[in-house]
């Protein structure tokens, strides 16, 4: 008996043969015998992943042990043995600080702190490998890991302390100068400005106001007692600045 074609054990692992012995009598004899022919595996097949390419949004404050993925890669050689055993293992040693892999189970482990600021998203690579002999088999998959921007920066001036000097006959509604901040955060980076007033003035007296641009101007046509010949706005005290 000799094979007509080649085998795949994982279409069909398994044949039921039959065979019979017949003379060529006057009366012809015969007998039957039946067997099982079993076709043994070999490692011809790579770990397959469940997915063409792996992605996650994740915030930049996640906490650190925090499953991130759960890759996945399946080997249809036979069950149970080297061949279809997978473990898996970063194509490259770049950000093995920041995520851990079980090689075992494909879970991506959040292991360091994250800073959007610094580094908006990660890119690697996953290799999924069999431990088929005589060669191990393996395949490939991308992951791509983005960071939720999250406010954790608080805004900066541009300067410590603003200076403005203006003559007492200065025209109302007539720009003094503009205060400038910025926020490292991506999506909390749009800034609006207010001023503060001392605690010690009346709010309807006092004779500056600040548009949510930054810009301080002159509100009434008298400045009053507030000036004298010139006058000088410090405003890195008197000046609130928030984000939304």
């Amino acid at each position: 008996m000799f094979t007509q074609r080649i085998f795949d054990r994982e279409e069909q692992s398994r044949y039921e043969i039959y065979l019979q012995a017949h003379d060529h009598g006057q009366s012809s004899l015969s007998n039957t015998l039946n067997f099982s022919l079993v076709i043994l595996d070999e490692n011809d097949n790579a770990p397959k992943f469940d997915k063409e390419f792996y992605s996650a949004n994740i915030s930049e404050n996640l906490p650190l042990q925090t499953m991130i993925l759960h890759f996945q890669a399946i080997d249809i050689d036979e069950e149970n043995t080297p061949n279809s055993q997978v473990e898996y293992q970063f194509a490259n040693e770049t950000n093995q600080n920041v995520f851990s892999l079980d090689s075992k189970t494909g879970e991506l482990i959040l292991i360091g702190p994250l800073d959007r600021e610094h580094i908006s998203f990660y890119e690697f690579d996953v290799i999924a490998f069999d431990h088929g002999q005589p060669k191990s088999l393996s395949s490939t998959v991308h992951c791509t890991i983005y960071l939720v921007d999250v406010n954790d920066n608080l805004p900066v001036f541009d300067q410590s302390e603003y200076v403005f000097d203006i003559p007492e006959t200065w025209s109302h509604q007539t720009p003094i100068g503009h205060v400038h901040a910025t926020d490292a955060d991506e999506f909390y980076g749009d800034l609006y400005y207010t001023l503060i007033t001392p605690e010690t003035a009346d709010f309807d007296q006092w004779p500056f106001d600040l548009t949510i641009n930054g810009t301080l101007y002159l509100k009434t046509t008298s400045v009053g007692t507030y000036l004298s010949h010139f006058c000088h706005c410090i405003l890195i005290e008197s000046i609130l600045l928030f984000s939304h």
